[in-house]
């Protein structure tokens, strides 16, 4: 005679299960790249691949006038910037017809917003690779930690190279924000600048006494075992993004098959190389 009530494993059967009516979507990483970079030529380029930008050049001092000889005129040859929209990058992807009928949540509808995500993270991650063409110094060491020496050397080298004090960046890895958050200057209130928690936006962590408002992302390009951060003026990277991060959806009716897709068409450059420093990180 059995003496124990039935289990869920007997009475599987019997117990339903019910799918609910939302996703719980994936986390992403913050997308803050793309915010701190030079993007001004944005409606330069109507048509083609390459917008070409002058560069005026410093002329130095002025030669010692004299009164008997013909004026001194300057000869150098000009030069430029170009930016290559050369990136087209997509994700797509679809869902039958049979199976979007009877699927509950609409997977289409969903992952829309995720197809756009992953364009943009290609744009973002693409310009951050841009931080080695940085040439106004290269500083810490690779696989240790960031210091308040490397952090000043970094400053420094910008303040040689004549770069702007106005809108400074510092994009770090999560381990580097580690690091810097062990250096008093970031986070005692004696030290940190009026006003350095702005509005909260994705990856902001705060402004700092480097003169630098300093961002965290995910999106660092990896060398062996070690991020490459920078620190950088905004003008020292520029981009254009041709044709913007959008999605569509469509009837591919051969495949019997719904479709959703996401685009972009962009490019970068160092605008400005000598306007950041590489910064080499522990992780």
């Amino acid at each position: 005679m059995a003496s124990n009530a039935m289990n869920t494993t007997a009475l599987a059967c019997w117990i339903p299960a019910y799918q609910y009516g939302e996703s719980l979507k994936a986390l992403e990483k913050s997308l803050v790249v793309k915010k701190t970079v030079w993007s001004e030529f944005q409606n330069g380029l109507k048509w083609g691949d390459t917008l070409n930008v002058a560069i005026a050049p410093d002329l130095g001092t002025a030669d010692s006038v004299s009164l008997t000889a013909d004026l001194t005129l300057n000869a150098q040859n000009t030069t430029r910037v170009q930016l290559l929209v050369n990136q087209w990058n997509y994700k797509a992807l679809g869902v039958g017809y049979r199976e979007q009928l009877q699927g509950r949540p609409n997977y289409l509808s969903d992952m829309s917003a995720k197809c756009v995500y992953s364009v943009a993270l290609a744009i973002d991650t693409y310009i951050a690779a841009l931080f080695t063409s940085l040439t106004a110094g290269n500083v810490g060491t690779a696989a240790s930690a960031i210091t308040d020496d490397v952090l000043l050397a970094a400053v420094e080298n910008l303040n040689k190279a004549d770069v702007s004090d106005t809108d400074r960046h510092l994009l770090l890895d999560p381990e580097s924000v580690t690091d810097i958050l062990k250096i008093d200057k970031m986070t005692e209130a004696d030290y940190v600048n009026r006003g350095a928690v702005e509005n909260p936006v994705g990856g902001l962590i705060g402004r700092s006494r480097y003169g630098c408002t300093v961002w965290m992302s995910n999106n660092l390009k990896a060398h062996t075992s070690y991020h490459w951060a920078g620190m950088f003026q905004r003008e020292a990277l520029a981009t254009i993004i041709q044709k913007e991060s959008m999605v569509d959806m469509f009837d591919w009716k051969e495949k019997f098959t719904n479709v959703v897709r996401a685009q972009a068409i962009f490019g970068a450059a160092a605008s400005r190389p000598t306007a950041g420093c590489c910064i080499n990180t522990r992780s």
